[in-house]
């Protein structure tokens, strides 16, 4: 009824001030963001550039047990919370969302090369990419 209107109309507007804050942002200079479908909108832009970062499963639990001392069960239930709550957040806020690689110009696995690799990986391809 009304109050699942009024919960979704403030969703919407607050997707509208976190566009708003994205768009100021890269108009204003270089910026890195993260989430918020940023990559989505800013894709048509042409100083853009879009990473999408993911590990496997095994991969993230671990960091969760071993990096942030979770405990198993919490960070099996973080990670099954937070991939969900992504999925639904791009779905409904990026325009034409197929999968989490659309709008990216790169994918890298951090499992493959860990936090440290994956960085150095990620400097040279921003600074190549700067460079062109």
């Amino acid at each position: 009824g009304g109050l699942s209107y009024e919960i979704a109309r403030k969703l919407l507007e607050g997707n509208k001030i976190e566009k708003n804050i994205i768009m100021d942002l890269a108009d204003k200079g270089p910026c890195i963001l993260v989430g918020r479908c940023a990559d989505s909108i800013l894709a048509e832009r042409k100083n853009h550039f879009s990473i999408y970062i993911y590990a496997s499963y095994e991969n993230r639990l671990k960091n969760c047990c071993e990096y942030f001392e979770m405990e198993k069960a919490a960070a099996e239930k973080m990670i099954v919370d937070a991939d969900h709550s992504r999925t639904l957040y791009h779905k409904r806020y990026s325009k034409g969302y197929h999968s989490e690689l659309d709008y990216k110009d790169v994918a890298l696995n951090s499992g493959s090369f860990g936090v440290k690799g994956s960085a150095e990986i990620l400097e040279a391809m921003i600074r190549n990419w700067l460079n062109c």
